[in-house]
């Protein structure tokens, strides 16, 4: 899990600037198939580009799931994991 008191005084914009930081191997690849899937608010948005179009500002914390945990949850397609954003709306 990556929270705000990690990034607090950071200067970084986007989720993706600070997972790449903070959690690296979150975006690192685990076998030739497949992308990092990225959920918003439990609603799938993308494979991990999409980390560059969430503002740091509206995340209240972040989470990963390994390839196991993704495609028990998600199914197919979640080989190589699944980074989860609660934004600070829905984490209340």
């Amino acid at each position: 899990t990556l929270r705000p008191e990690e990034w607090g005084t950071r200067n970084f914009y986007t989720a993706a600037e600070a997972v790449a930081s903070l959690r690296p191997l979150w975006l690192a690849k685990r076998g030739p198939d497949g992308e990092v899937q990225v959920y918003i608010d439990e609603v799938h948005v993308g494979a991990i580009e999409m980390l560059r179009s969430v503002r740091i500002t509206s995340v209240a914390y972040m989470k990963h799931l390994d390839g196991i945990q993704a495609a028990a949850r998600y199914g197919l397609n979640h080989d190589q994991g699944a980074i989860l954003i609660t934004t600070r709306g829905a984490g209340r």
